[in-house]
């Protein structure tokens, strides 16, 4: 199973799904790849990046030759192509994805530009899609949790549907590794922590969740959440 993560900018990838990013490194039949669209010819947040990639286990990971914006009002200007150049050096093809997964609809906490052009883009690409949000969004969900389950220091914490809501049918929400998260952005060095962390209220937080637009989409994912173990026992709490 080929799950292809797209963000933006290199630290994305770390600060919404580090923690998702490597539980999967460790599933068997599961092959997560992570496409950062800017940042290949910025050395310092490339080897960040990199070296971020590494502490989760991520061995299948490209950064694009688009420049890093010098703010978040300034366009991606070939998404497109950078998005193919990027498939092509990870030996892929747009058929070869079961699962791409970028940024949501309101970009982040300060409705990044950029981040709703990836969204953008690829809702209507015909590929299945789903967008990370660390935040539960105001919409109604019907939650189908029925027992806890926990692997590799992650919890499934939410499993619901999404009820009248366009952009997405199902929802799965999960608490991450902290230790590993933490690792993961501790390499950013070059982006000025303290300052990124005053500025987003999702920077220490180890809740990371997907929403998926369709339930071709979220079929793709259940299988992985399906085979969580229940440590306690796969005993309901619902009838």
């Amino acid at each position: 199973m080929n799950i292809v993560f797209v963000v933006a900018h290199p630290d994305d990838e770390t600060l919404w799904v580090g923690g998702l990013l490597n539980y999967l490194s460790k599933l068997d039949n599961v092959t997560p790849h992570v496409i950062c669209m800017t940042g290949q010819n910025n050395v310092e947040r490339y080897e960040e990046f990199k070296n971020s990639m590494r502490i989760a286990n991520i061995k299948n990971c490209v950064v694009g030759d688009m420049e890093i914006p010098a703010n978040g009002t300034i366009p991606l200007n070939d998404i497109e192509g950078v998005f193919n150049n990027s498939l092509q050096e990870l030996k892929l093809t747009t058929k070869d994805i079961d699962l791409l997964i970028t940024h949501s609809f309101y970009g982040d906490e300060h409705e990044h530009l950029q981040h709703r052009q990836l969204f953008n883009h690829f809702f209507e690409s015909g590929i299945p899609f789903a967008f990370f949000s660390s935040m539960t969004l105001p919409v109604q969900m019907a939650c189908t949790l029925k027992t806890m389950k926990r692997e590799h220091n992650t919890h499934l914490i939410n499993e619901a549907v999404v009820l009248n809501f366009d952009g997405a049918t199902h929802y799965l929400q999960f608490k991450v590794d902290e230790q590993i998260k933490n690792k993961m952005l501790q390499q950013y060095n070059s982006i000025n922590l303290e300052e990124h962390m005053q500025g987003y209220a999702t920077w220490d937080s180890y809740i990371e969740g997907l929403y998926f637009k369709n339930a071709e989409a979220y079929e793709v994912f259940k299988p992985i959440v399906d085979r969580m173990p229940s440590p306690g026992g796969p005993r309901s709490f619902l009838n």
